[in-house]
């Protein structure tokens, strides 16, 4: 009769240590599964533009000089925009104040530019054959979307 008792009492043991380590592995289960780490990184995003006329890095608010022009000529100047910033740009050249009849054109204009890329086109100023003998002036702006 002890044989039996001892054996009974060696069920339950064996039992008792299925049972803890289960509830061990079910508990470390629910562990890994709370430790989760969620994660996030923002990676900025900015526009840089760089002018170049002719060739020479062209600042905000820097006058583009045409020199002396005469009625009926038509005119050119290399002008390149260069993204230094990270994310795709499109530029576009808008002009404030040209005189009537007057034309200029930049032939990239609207160019959609990668990033460490340029959009290099030439700016043509077209004087009108009526153009009166005097000193014009004019702004124009290059926007970037």
């Amino acid at each position: 009769m002890n044989n039996r008792k001892n054996s009974g009492v060696g069920k339950l043991s064996a039992i008792a240590i299925v049972l803890i380590a289960l509830l061990v592995t079910v508990g470390l289960a629910v562990a890994v599964t709370n430790m989760m780490f969620p994660q996030s990184a923002d990676v900025g995003t900015f526009s840089s533009t760089v002018c170049y006329l002719n060739g020479e890095v062209w600042i905000n608010e820097t006058l583009i000089a045409w020199g002396p022009v005469v009625p009926g000529g038509v005119y050119g100047k290399n002008f390149t925009v260069y993204n230094a910033g990270n994310i795709n740009a499109t530029y576009t050249m808008f002009l404030t104040g040209l005189p009537v009849d007057w034309t200029e054109i930049w032939n990239a204009n609207g160019a959609t530019v990668l990033p460490k890329t340029s959009a290099v086109g030439t700016l043509t100023l077209t004087v009108p054959v009526t153009a009166a003998n005097v000193t014009y002036s004019w702004n124009s702006w290059v926007a970037v979307t």
